[in-house]
């Protein structure tokens, strides 16, 4: 039997800035227009509550200056989007899980 802490499922939240809720893990996109990504991160790590906080940033860059810039700032894992919305969608789940595991769902129960 392990010893390590067991995990509890994700729920996929949208956060607004009055509401008080705790994430079990952030996936942050650095090209978001009007918003700088880094700032919001650095000021992450820098809060006491939320510095241990795992964050997943993806990016369209593959330039390695910006991948090290973000992991500088305190991201745990950087990756590149890819182009196809559902690729994307694999990729985040993925990387998630080992933060917060999805709960089974019984083969047949989705349609």
């Amino acid at each position: 039997m392990s010893d390590a802490p067991k995990k509890k499922p994700c729920r996929v939240l949208l956060i607004e800035d009055d509401q008080d809720v705790r994430p079990g893990v952030i996936l942050l996109d650095l090209d978001l227009p009007g918003f700088d990504p880094i700032e919001f991160l650095r000021a992450l790590r820098g809060d006491g509550r939320l510095e241990n906080l795992p964050v997943i940033v993806m990016t369209d860059s593959t330039a390695p200056a910006v991948h090290e810039k973000a992991s500088k700032a305190g991201a745990d894992q950087v990756f590149v989007k890819p182009t196809d919305t559902t690729e994307l969608l694999r990729i985040a789940l993925d990387l998630t899980a080992s933060h917060c595991p999805m709960p089974e769902i019984p083969v047949g129960t989705i349609r």
